[in-house]
């Protein structure tokens, strides 16, 4: 090892062999004890402490047999790493993520697309251009980039996915997976060169990233969430989409190889997925919010906006038969309310929302204009006006003990009594305060005539 001085000698044989491959088992150990000690994501932990054994068996192998055919046992030991660290980010990320869509996990492909394309036109060229010798030895040179791709690519996903803002456990394991690509990108082009020399600065790099693997374990997050809801992410369709169409437009003038461009491909598809999901997300909000501006949220019925949209619908269609329009106010409400509170009020508006808009279906639809006030819209023909009105000032009332609640009501014929939406409703109003004031007034005598006898 480097810190060992001279290459040769037994000095560099214990930092090189037992010193080397027992930091590889550390790393290995830690893993695996925090898999079998912490039940929360078990099953992520066991992923990377199989690519951690995996990578520790190619070097154990290495060291004892000292293969000379490339590739060998060790470098399937090494390249199993990549796939388990793989699924090891993923299931990790599932468990810590929260609010994460569509749209979000579209924002981490793209990101890891675009990193992989750009990877692919750098570090696969490079092992093309530098690596000779049979298809299995290409094969397995371009097997280290292309793992190495994956797993950054997964970090970039996930810097995209957290807001570019990682913890302290993702960021070893980002600090960790790095170390490992630079690693193999040196070891690749030093070997194709003949410059590579055991025990240099390179060899640190592949115990360390091990290890920073290894330590991420250690830190403890139990209950802790990345939010990801609300994140400002235009940035990342916006540079995926840049990364690809350069990448594209790079090879019109200097020819690069297939899985560049199949990767620079499939981000700017990614990215037109992308648009596509933002537009019918943005139209589904719109819909959601424009239906929730014309309705009541405690009944559910219409609201007032919504039953002046309808009334000047109504007027418009001059065919149109006779529609009686009701407004209705609750009596005895307001001492309802203050008796058994505001809870208990919404729970008995909402009741009678749906019994009113039940008792003039399926020819009338009920609305709620606020407080205690209803409205109904009716078809009707010649007689059929009173019967509506029973039904409804029925629905309306409501009795138990200690309350009691009814209903006074206005009541216009449109077009016969009004043209107008605005008159209808004015006419509506003053038929019902009429009503209500007429009510009171009886109620007034009643107390007078009580008091008088007593």
């Amino acid at each position: 090892m480097t810190v060992a001085g001279p290459q040769d000698g037994a000095l560099a044989s214990f930092f090189n062999v037992w010193v080397y491959n027992g930091l590889m088992l550390l790393a290995v150990a830690i893993a695996a004890a925090r898999t079998l000690a912490v039940r929360e994501d078990r099953a992520a932990w066991t992923a990377f402490t199989a690519g951690l054994a995996s990578w520790s068996f190619g070097e154990l192998w290495y060291a004892a047999v000292q293969p000379e055919s490339f590739p060998s046992v060790a470098d399937a030991g090494f390249l199993g790493f990549y796939p388990c660290a793989y699924v090891g980010m993923v299931l990790l990320l599932r468990g810590r993520a929260r609010g994460l869509g569509g749209a979000l996990w579209l924002d981490g492909l793209v990101s890891a697309l675009a990193a992989s394309a750009l990877g692919a036109a750098v570090l696969v060229e490079l092992v093309l251009g530098t690596t000779q010798g049979s298809l299995s030895t290409v094969a397995t040179n371009l097997a280290y980039p292309l793992g190495d791709l994956l797993l950054l690519s997964a970090v970039f996903g996930v810097l995209a996915l957290t807001g570019w803002r990682l913890d302290r456990r993702w960021l070893l394991l980002g600090l960790g997976l790095l170390s490992t690509a630079v690693a193999d990108g040196v070891y690749l082009f030093q070997s194709a060169e003949g410059t590579y020399v055991e025990g240099t600065w390179v060899d640190v790099l592949w115990p360390l990233a091990m290890l920073l693997v290894a330590l991420a374990a250690l830190v403890d997050d139990r209950g802790r969430r990345l939010e990801l809801a609300g994140r400002p992410l235009l940035a990342v369709p916006t540079g995926g989409a840049a990364v690809g169409i350069g990448i594209l437009v790079w090879d019109h003038f200097q020819r690069t190889n297939l899985l560049a461009l199949v990767l620079a491909a499939a981000t700017v598809a990614t990215v037109v997925v992308r648009l596509g999901l933002t537009f019918r997300e943005n139209r589904r909000l719109y819909e959601l919010t424009r239906e929730e501006s014309v309705t009541d949220a405690l009944t559910g019925l219409g609201n007032r906006r919504r039953l002046v949209r309808d009334l000047e619908d109504l007027l418009a269609e001059r065919d149109r038969g006779s529609t009686l329009l009701m407004l209705f106010d609750l009596d005895g409400f307001k001492t309802y309310n203050d008796t058994f509170g505001h809870p208990a009020g919404d729970a008995l508006l909402a009741h009678l929302g749906a019994r009113i808009a039940a008792a003039v279906a399926p020819q009338g639809t009920a609305y709620r204009l606020g407080g205690d006030e209803f409205c109904v819209l009716a078809d009707v023909r010649a007689g059929e006006a009173e019967t509506i009105i029973d039904r409804a000032c029925e629905a309306l009332t409501e009795h138990g003990e200690g309350f009691h609640v009814s209903t006074s009501f206005g009541a216009v014929v449109v077009p016969d009594d009004a043209e107008d939406a605005s008159e209808a409703l004015r006419m509506a109003d003053e038929r019902l305060y009429a009503q209500k004031y007429s009510r009171r007034g009886e109620g007034d005598r009643t107390l007078e005539a009580l008091l008088d006898a007593l």
